[in-house]
């Protein structure tokens, strides 16, 4: 997605390319009716996996997938009604047809995060990365080669449809090849479905809150300043996520192995503090090396583009070491079951976000707004370690955690002083 930023902004203009993120926010919205469905199979698979329980394996998998499907048929046959019946009031008639296209890329891609999960809670990081990659790869590819050849934000997403369907079955072949005891509907079962929806709803709920999260800065930055600033605006907030979502990604792997219930309480607490320690290094180089290198940049989205997205770039580099902080009690907390807590401390995160950007962009009108991220993300990095901290029962953990922030809030005003 950020090698292609520059291909959009390009060929399709800022506000267009604005355009594209903020119907992938909205659309990505619809997230909050998947139930928590890859959570739930990482840890009910991994743990029938220990327990050599084929029959409770075949059942998890296949009663997700067939929630999965009726939930986006359902969804998905809601969404194309209101369209077409409220097109006119929604003010949406120019975008309908991008829209309509738009929401089945979306379901296809939460099928294809299911199989990834099922993979995940074998420990095949190996075929996760594959077709990660594969899938990723022409996912963009297609959708550069829309916008350069056909230099049209419907074209971009029918080719992002085309790719998506084509590789998710592909995907489909490949995972019954290699598990073919495997069943996508023949398995479903009610029992099942009422036991891993005890731990599905409350993940669900946190699920919803952090979408929400995730989101609803792009919407208000959208309504409050317009396309053309939340295009320069997104290109600061891609990179922050992307950045986010690599380094969290390369500790996941501790979460079927913790749900395995296969560590002991030392082991488990020595591995914390070495991700945690790797999160720290890897986050603090990064931001460093980024923050740095201007030319880079220009490179990438041209002059123009960066100089009036450096400074969304620059902070939330500044940010990232916070951001990243929680990654590793966030993959902790959803292994040990405490999606409850995960829940209540997303939740006031949400808020916290909502009073931050409502009070520093709409009723202060600070130029400096975006660094109340800083709050919010430092409350959910803390209280994700106290959760962790209360389960291990010691204060080494809250201690570590304050001093980590205090380390990065000196480090962010250090850098802050040079803008």
């Amino acid at each position: 997605m950020i090698i292609v930023t520059p291909i959009f902004i390009k060929f399709l203009g800022i506000e267009n390319y604005g355009l594209w993120v903020l119907i992938n926010s909205i659309v990505s919205s619809l997230a909050i009716f998947n139930f928590g469905v890859t959570d739930v199979i990482i840890k009910y698979i991994s743990k029938a996996i220990e327990d050599n329980n084929d029959s409770l394996l075949k059942k998890t998998f296949s009663t997700v997938f067939i929630i999965q499907l009726l939930v986006a048929f359902v969804i998905t046959s809601l969404c194309f009604s209101i369209i077409f019946l409220l097109e006119n009031t929604l003010n949406i008639s120019d975008y309908k047809e991008v829209i309509l296209v738009a929401i089945p890329v979306f379901f296809f891609k939460q099928f294809e995060q299911s199989i990834f999960a099922f993979f995940k809670a074998h420990e095949e990081y190996d075929y996760v990365a594959l077709f990660s990659f594969i899938s990723k790869f022409f996912f963009f590819a297609f959708q550069a080669f829309a916008a350069i050849y056909f230099q049209s934000i419907l074209a971009v997403f029918i080719s992002a449809l085309t790719t998506t369907v084509i590789v998710f079955f592909i995907e489909i072949i490949f995972i019954k090849k290699i598990h073919s005891y495997i069943s996508f509907i023949s398995n479903f079962n009610y029992e099942s479905l009422k036991k891993i929806y005890a731990y599905g709803l409350w993940n669900w709920l946190s699920s919803l809150i952090s979408i929400m999260t995730v989101h609803v800065d792009k919407w208000i930055i959208t309504s409050l300043l317009g396309l053309k600033i939340f295009g320069y605006y997104s290109i600061g907030i891609l990179l922050f996520n992307q950045i986010h979502t690599v380094l969290a990604s390369s500790v996941s792997w501790i979460f079927p192995k913790i749900a395995k219930e296969k560590l002991n309480f030392q082991k488990s607490t020595k591995i914390f503090y070495q991700l945690t320690h790797y999160i720290i290094i890897a986050s603090t180089l990064i931001s460093l090396i980024i923050y740095n290198t201007e030319f880079i940049f220009e490179l990438w989205i041209g002059k123009n583009s960066y100089s009036e997205s450096e400074f969304y770039i620059k902070s939330f580099m500044l940010m990232l070491p916070i951001f990243t902080l929680g990654s590793v009690p966030y993959y902790y907390i959803l292994a040990i079951g405490k999606v409850k807590e995960k829940f209540k401390i997303d939740f006031f995160v949400l808020a916290l976000k909502l009073i931050c950007l409502w009070l520093f962009l709409y009723i202060l009108n600070l130029k400096y707004w975006i660094f109340s991220f800083l709050i919010f993300l430092t409350f959910q990095a803390f209280t994700y370690f106290l959760v962790i901290n209360n389960y291990f029962k010691t204060n080494s953990l809250k201690k570590y955690s304050i001093l980590l922030i205090i380390i990065y809030l000196i480090f962010i005003v250090r850098l802050y002083n040079e803008f």
